[in-house]
């Protein structure tokens, strides 16, 4: 697929639009927003309103296209040098990840730009455009069962069945989770 068309979208983009310039590709998207029509290296999330809520380019870009003064592949001195509004944003420590540093701004409509740059190689990776605004749809609440015979993957979505495994196999608790024993719990007492 061609990444090219794919640099033009931005945060705030109706649906008709990204229709529109996905053409025959399009796809509607999944229950929480997400686009599965792209390209690997491009990612999109509709907000509530079903606008682009934020967009994430990780493709290789035309030396000749710039995202908000940024490209991947990019030097991160000649990002520096192209936007002097760019700086390292803090992370959190739980979030800090060895090699890597996201650099930001706020453009002045308030949308909010981060590129993840390789500290090895000093180079952009990443360009994330974001509606600080926007709103996602949230998964479904989860399945309930009455009789606790089966268990959901809460954490992915869509929600599914989990297979059977570490239930018992056979009898009338067939299909149950199986407990061990209080004995077995306290060392065989």
């Amino acid at each position: 697929m061609d990444n090219s068309s794919l640099l033009h979208i931005r945060p705030g983009m109706p649906t008709s639009a990204l229709a529109e310039l996905l053409g025959t590709r399009w796809k509607e998207p999944d229950e929480q927003g997400h686009l599965t029509c792209l390209s690997k290296d491009v990612s999109v999330r509709l907000d509530s309103d079903r606008a682009a809520g934020y967009v994430i380019f990780a493709c290789p870009m035309p030396k000749t296209v710039l995202v908000e003064g940024l490209r991947t592949g990019m030097a991160i001195s000649d990002a520096l040098a192209n936007n002097p509004r760019l700086a390292v944003l803090p992370e959190a420590p739980e979030d800090a990840c060895e090699g890597w540093a996201t650099y930001g701004f706020i453009t002045d409509d308030g949308m909010q730009v981060a590129a993840n740059v390789n500290t090895r190689d000093n180079t952009v990776k990443s360009i994330r455009l974001e509606n600080p605004n926007a709103t996602y749809c949230e998964p479904a609440s989860p399945i309930f069962d009455p009789t606790l015979t089966k268990a959901f993957d809460i954490a992915l979505g869509p929600q599914r069945v989990l297979p059977k495994a570490g239930r018992a196999p056979n009898g009338p608790e067939a299909g149950r989770w199986a407990f061990p024993r209080a004995s077995a719990l306290n060392g065989g007492l």
